[in-house]
Parts: structure tokens; C-alpha cells; sequence
């Protein structure tokens, strides 16, 4: 808002106005009056005119066509159901082919030897003397002791 003094009272006044609001004189003369309405008088005669658009080079911005709205994105396809699962075979109620299904049997287990004296060789394996450690074949023979260390059958006294 610009503020200038009036000619005839010093009071500051605006720009704008016509006529001093403290002393009431009139600040602007006939022909600018004159000019304005002239002015606004011939925008509004060439306002009613729909055949006369006005110039692109005068001011008037030309507004595009807005662009298209996007296309939606396309559905996904729908994913494959899963296969369906294998039933499982019947059981075996018959033969099939001629031959029943029965289980193979077992061969019995053989009974494990002891050993008495744990020396490593159980008395089925060929130790003369299970109750002795000292004693199985392949043992050291001791001369003249009156036992047979290595199960040979000899004393070697």
C-alpha cells in the first residue's frame, strides 16, 4: 500500500484513491476517469464475443489437454492350484501276481560266547583255561611250571 501526500492538505494518502478522505479533494482529473472507464468499458465489449478468442502471443497461456488417466495395472494371473496328492497304495489284502507279501524271516542270532577271564578268546574260541588270563592260545609258554600257557596240549616241563 503506497502512501503519497495530498497537494492540498500534506495528509498521506493512498495511491489509489480518488479523492482526499480529510480535506475531499479530488486527487486524479477527469481524463484519468475518463481513461480507465474507456479501458474497461472496451474489455467488456470484446468479453461477450465467443467468436473471438484472443491471441496466444497477447498473454493468453494455452492449456494442454491433461494427459490420459494410466491404465490399470493388469491382474496377475491366478496361481495354478497344486496337484492333487497321490493317494496311497491299498494295503496287501491278496497276492498280486501269485505271490503273497509276507516278511522274509529272520536267521536266528547266534549266542554270543563269554568270556570268563576276559583275555579276548572265550572258551568255545579254544581257551584251554577260562578262568585263567594268563592262559590261551598263542600265550607265552613258561618252562616248567607245570601249566600249559598256550593251550597246546604240552607242559614243557
Amino acid at each position: 500500500m503506497l502512501l503519497h501526500p495530498c497537494p492540498a492538505c500534506g495528509q498521506h494518502v493512498q495511491r489509489a484513491a480518488l479523492a482526499c478522505p480529510h480535506c475531499g479533494r479530488q486527487l486524479s482529473g477527469k481524463l484519468t476517469r475518463t481513461a480507465a472507464a474507456v479501458v474497461m468499458g472496451l474489455t467488456l465489449l470484446g468479453a461477450d464475443d465467443p467468436g473471438q478468442a484472443p491471441e496466444p502471443e497477447y498473454g493468453v497461456v494455452f492449456q494442454p489437454e491433461p494427459p490420459p488417466e494410466p491404465e490399470p495395472p493388469p491382474e496377475p494371473p491366478p496361481e495354478p492350484t497344486p496337484p492333487p496328492e497321490p493317494t496311497p497304495p491299498p494295503p496287501i489284502d491278496e497276492p498280486l501276481y501269485g505271490v503273497a507279501a509276507t516278511p522274509l524271516p529272520r536267521p536266528p542270532i547266534a549266542p554270543v560266547a563269554e568270556d570268563a577271564d576276559a583275555d579276548g578268546v572265550p572258551a568255545e574260541a579254544g581257551d584251554c583255561d577260562d578262568t585263567d588270563a594268563a592262559v590261551f592260545p598263542g600265550a607265552k609258554e613258561r618252562w616248567f611250571d607245570g601249566v600249559d600257557s598256550d593251550c597246546d596240549g604240552k607242559n614243557n616241563r
